[in-house]
This record gives C-alpha cells, structure tokens and sequence, in this order.
C-alpha cells in the first residue's frame, strides 16, 4: 500500500517542527529529571558519608576517653605502688635509727651525755658513677640493683673524765651495728668542768 502525503510543503514543515519540539521538551524533562534524581542520590549519599564519619569520630573519642582514663588508672596505682614502698622504706629506716638509740643509751655510761648525733650517707664509688652517668644522659636501659646505703654516724657529748670518754667508746666497738668507732677529739672545757668528745662510727 501506498501512502501519499497530500498536505502541502508549508503544513508538512509545521507538523515537523511541531513533533521535533515535543520531542524535545520530552528528552528536557527527562535529563532534567535525570539531573534531580542524580542530586538527590548524591545529597543521600553525601549525608549518609557524613553520618558515618561522624560516627567514627565519636567512637574515636569515646576510645580516647577510654585509653585516657587506663592510663590515669595505671598513673594512680604506680604512685599508689610508688607510696607503699616508701612507706615501708620508712618503717624499715624507722626501727633501723630506733635500734641504733636504743644502743646507745644502753651502752652509754652514767657520767656521759650525747648532745648531738648527725647522719651523713657516705657516696660509694659506684654511686658516684651511677649518678654521673645519669648526669651524662645515659641511655642504659638495663636496671641495675643498688648496694645498701652505708651511713656514718657522729656523736657529740661531754664527760667528766676520760675514762668513761674510752669506756662508752669500748663498749660501742662491741655492738654488732657498727662497723668500727672512731675516737675524734676530747677537750676539757675549763668553764664547764667537763671533757667535749667527738665519735664517728659507720653503720652495719
């Protein structure tokens, strides 16, 4: 079958233009269409990425929060730990000192009386090189065990003669705290009508 288009030239050309143009008015709504669809799949997506970073980052904090109070609690027991040692260090050097006076007074003759004693720690020589080296900023890692403290001992009193002076000091080298006794100086005060003496001992 035949078609033949009888319409003249000028309406052919009008109802072609009127089809290309709805034509594209259909293809405008469309990439329109397209263009809002995509935007909000983007504005979806977006805020979603959004959400979750957000959720990452309060989990982050929280953890921190977390890590910072582990750490406050290993602070807190450390200086717990820390405060016990010192504490018995303390009961130890406590009834060292009250052994040590409580040798002395039974070892101290009737006619003499201490009026002083001092304690100086004595630096050994690996002490001294220890704290040299942390002076030096040693890196040494290795924790090595320190000697005992030794500590030397100085009695000052007044006697009324020399013989209780020699007598205490015989009776202190017998002691088993102190390693030896050393006889300082004796004096007579004139004023006083008594003899100054001066011992030093180093502690066991």
């Amino acid at each position: 079958m035949v078609k033949v288009n009888l319409l003249p030239p000028k309406e052919r050309t009008k109802k072609q233009i009127i089809r290309e143009s709805f034509t594209a008015i259909v293809l405008s709504v469309i990439a329109v269409s397209l263009i809002i669809g995509f935007s909000v799949f983007l504005f979806i997506i977006g805020g979603n990425f959004d959400k979750d970073v957000k959720e990452v980052e309060t989990q982050i904090a929280n953890q921190k929060q977390k890590n910072d109070k582990y750490k406050d609690a290993e602070n807190k027991v450390s200086k717990f730990n820390k405060s016990i040692e010192n504490i018995n260090e303390l009961k130890k050097q406590g009834l060292k000192w009250f052994n040590v006076l409580e040798e002395i007074k039974n070892k101290i003759p009737a006619n003499i009386t201490v009026n002083e004693l001092s304690a100086t720690p004595i630096l050994t020589k690996k002490s001294s090189q220890e704290t040299d080296s942390k002076d030096s900023g040693s890196q040494n890692t290795k924790k090595s065990v320190s000697p005992p403290q030794q500590i030397l001992l100085t009695m000052r009193g007044e006697a009324g003669d020399l013989v209780s002076i020699m007598k205490f000091k015989e009776a202190l080298s017998t002691s088993t705290l102190f390693d030896y006794i050393d006889f300082e100086s004796s004096a007579w005060q004139k004023e006083k009508n008594k003899y100054d003496f001066s011992f030093q001992t180093k502690l066991k």
